[in-house]
């Protein structure tokens, strides 16, 4: 049974677009609001700020506990399959899990802050942490409301509502001449997170069939937990598989300009990685629908569809970067021209990724976690000794080519790994098999 005609793929290219636009606009009123509020606090006030900010991502990455991304994953084949007694559970499941977690880490760190730095000095990071349940249950519940298939809409408040709720009110109080301390900031970046839990929770109970609702729920929790973990230690692998090359040129006898370098080769070629950020959501729920059904026909026109848009982009990126990579690069000064081939390094590495980035998620769908989190830590041990040994002799370019050649290798492992599954599956044409393991 399908409760989403499949003529909808239709628009999906378009809505791909929309997803595209709105997460750059998303980058945009972030970087305003990091230029506004260190006009309004100063060099000091905002190192806090910042501080205190980067904590609260953090740990409301460590709240979500995977929920969201394994929702991704469960939801759509619960509705198609008509399971909704487990969709009725895993909300519920997912709710209590946010509660506990996201009150418990608030708690601990607010208690640390306070012991350890003073209270003075730990009011920002306190005032942030009570904030965390918000943030988690805002990151949480637009993956719920991506699994619901309303991609714009979850997009909308993730990339344009949430980061402009912080710029409006900090607009607002320059206009009265309101002084912005610190923790007011700090308020006003956690009410972006309120306003997006508020939002993310009406549209998912709105676009959620009354099943999710109405139906006596059961549990799967050991399931639930164990795929919940996987997410969370994947996500947690693939952010250091991105940010472990600049720490290990930091800790090596290199030149500061040749770290400072790799970093806005980093900075400038994983742009591109957004594309991946800010479609995938839009393919997994729809993936997890085609492996539920066994309907290998749509699922082979879905991924025609994606790979034909997210190609041209690379494409069109990687041409950018070859033609005017060292204008772009001077934004950042002048003598940044000579990060010019690590990034094309890092832009080849990082367009591999974002053309083949649902191949690691189809594995962690058809129960091959282990796999995906083997292969990413080893990855990492892997781009660690490249880094040390290639930067130390060839600097920036060195741990460019260190970043580019391990990320691109390492794609290319989940792809194959995941086109043989998918043949085998295609084979068997048995859905229950998948269903079983949700």
């Amino acid at each position: 049974m399908s409760t989403k005609p499949h003529t909808e793929l239709d628009s999906e290219p378009k809505v791909a677009v929309t997803l595209v636009v709105l997460t750059f606009i998303g980058v945009g009123l972030g970087y305003a609001t990091s230029i506004f509020a260190a006009r309004a606090l100063g060099p000091i006030g905002f190192e806090q700020y910042a501080v205190a900010v980067a904590t609260l991502g953090v740990m409301s990455s460590i709240a979500e506990m995977g929920v969201g991304k394994n929702a991704l994953k469960v939801l759509p084949g619960y509705e198609v399959s008509g399971e909704y007694s487990l969709a009725s559970g895993y909300w519920r499941y997912g709710l209590v899990t946010l509660l506990v977690v996201s009150g418990g880490l608030s708690a601990s760190v607010i208690g640390w802050s306070f012991f350890s730095q003073g209270v003075a000095t730990s009011k920002p990071l306190a005032v942030a942490m009570l904030f965390l349940p918000f943030a988690a249950f805002s990151g949480v519940g637009i993956d719920f409301v991506m699994a619901n298939r309303v991609a714009v809409g979850g997009a909308v408040i993730a990339r344009v509502i949430v980061p402009g709720i912080t710029l409006v009110l900090l607009a607002v109080a320059g206009f009265v001449g309101m002084d912005v301390s610190v923790s007011t900031m700090v308020v006003m970046y956690g009410s972006g997170a309120v306003v997006g839990a508020i939002l993310a929770i009406t549209v998912f109970i709105s676009s959620s069939p009354k099943q999710y609702f109405s139906t006596k729920p059961s549990y799967h929790f050991r399931s639930w937990l164990r795929y919940c973990i996987y997410f969370a230690m994947s996500a947690l692998f693939a952010t250091a598989l991105f940010r472990i090359s600049v720490l290990v040129m930091e800790a090596l006898p290199v030149e500061a300009m040749e770290v400072a370098h790799l970093a806005a080769a980093l900075d400038t070629g994983c742009l591109i990685l957004l594309l991946a950020k800010s479609t995938d959501k839009l393919f997994q729920p729809q993936m997890s629908i085609v492996l539920a059904e066994a309907d290998w026909e749509t699922g082979m026109k879905i991924r025609t569809k994606r790979y034909y848009l997210i190609g041209s982009a690379c494409a069109a990126f990687l041409l950018v970067i070859w033609l005017f990579g060292k204008r772009i690069l001077s934004l950042y000064g002048e003598e940044f021209q000579d990060a010019y081939s690590a990034l094309l390094f890092v832009s080849i590495g990082a367009s591999a990724w974002t053309f083949f980035s649902l191949s690691p998620i189809f594995l962690h769908y058809r129960g091959m976690s282990v796999y995906v989190l083997i292969v990413t830590a080893a990855a990492n041990v892997v781009l660690l000794a490249a880094t040390a040994w290639l930067g130390v002799n060839y600097g920036a370019k060195g741990a460019g080519m260190a970043f580019g050649g391990v990320l691109a290798t390492t794609i290319m492992l989940f792809y194959f790994r995941s086109r043989a599954e998918l043949r085998r599956l295609a084979k068997l044409g048995n859905k229950e098999q998948y269903l079983s393991g949700l």
